[in-house]
């Protein structure tokens, strides 16, 4: 067990000094002022009217430890007064707190516990998915930023504020909210041109109005948590065209590997159809190796000196070689 309890500044400061002085405090539901008198019987000013103790100032001072540098006090757990004082001090809780090692360890560890929850929660769901957790966390801006910027602000934001994306997928009305943003991604309804009214993007029949200044998401994502029978038969209806967008956007995606496959397969065939012959490289047959070699050296040395390779030099290839360079 500890024998001092640790204040350290909240704001990371990282060297110099801190000194707390006399002030005005609230004591027992009264304002009184404080101040620190090693040797007195309280920290009440009134209270040490005569008293020989002198005000000394406490100093909060730079720890320079290499892992974990901060700027704080140890006060000794058998000086009451003096805990006390730094306690009651009104810039207590504002300015620096008390720092227990496993309770900053164990805060760390919960963010990062977080972040991972957070990033869970992203994934790596296709556009549209990704797109909509862009619209339901950022907001209906996000719908004309490209899938690059709306997956990068998204882990962005679950590794620095991992809390903001837990509380958005984590609310009640996440599953409205997130189906709203679904149904702009997919194209599955729209804005009208003056942004009052919500459409469906094949008919352009209205859905809902929407107020001035008012999101679509947002409407929307009220209307679905209402529950009444209205907005259970839109939901059923909702999330079928969602599903046929999917399902549609698989098979195109099919349809287009299978067109691309064929097309490179025709290229192909147009391409070998139309060499001309000299471009069309035939592969001369397999000989033993090195006779092409020896069997040119033999001819391009008749043709040097009008003379067959004497026969003692007949297969010697380096030889003839050597006596075609003289």
């Amino acid at each position: 067990m500890r024998n001092t309890t640790t204040f350290r500044l909240k704001d990371k400061k990282k060297k110099g000094t801190y000194t707390l002085k006399r002030a005005l405090a609230k004591i027992d539901g009264v304002q009184k002022y404080i101040s620190y008198r090693p040797g007195a019987s309280s920290i009440v000013d009134d209270d040490n009217k005569g008293s020989a103790a002198r005000t000394k100032w406490v100093v909060f001072k730079f720890n320079n430890h290499k892992n974990d540098p901060a700027v704080e006090l140890e006060v000794p757990k058998s000086n009451p007064l003096l805990l006390e004082f730094v306690k009651k001090h009104p810039r207590y809780g504002i300015d620096y707190e008390i720092y227990d090692k496993d309770a900053a360890a164990q805060k760390e560890i919960d963010f990062y516990d977080n972040v991972e929850k957070a990033l869970r929660y992203i994934g790596d769901g296709d556009d549209n998915e990704v797109r909509a957790a862009a619209l339901a966390v950022f907001g209906f801006g996000y719908f004309t930023e490209t899938i690059p910027i709306c997956r990068k602000d998204l882990k962005e934001k679950a590794h620095r504020e991992p809390k903001v994306i837990l509380n958005v997928y984590q609310a009640k009305d996440f599953h409205n909210r997130y189906l709203a943003s679904l149904l702009y991604c997919t194209g599955v309804i729209k804005n009208n041109g003056t942004q009052t009214s919500i459409l469906w993007s094949d008919t352009e029949n209205a859905i809902l109005t929407i107020a001035k200044g008012e999101s679509g998401i947002d409407k929307l994502t009220e209307f679905l948590a209402a529950g009444t029978q209205e907005s259970q038969t839109l939901m059923q209806e909702f999330q079928s065209r969602v599903e046929r967008v999917g399902k549609k956007e698989k098979i195109d995606e099919k349809a287009i590997a299978a067109k691309d496959a064929e097309i490179a397969k025709l290229r192909a065939q147009l391409e070998a159809a139309t060499k001309k012959p000299e471009d069309i490289k035939v592969k001369e047959p397999e000989t033993e190796t090195g006779n092409t070699d020896l069997s040119e050296a033999q001819a391009a040395y008749k043709a040097k000196f009008n003379n067959e390779v004497p026969v003692r030099y007949k297969n010697d290839l380096e030889w003839i070689k050597g006596k075609i360079v003289e």
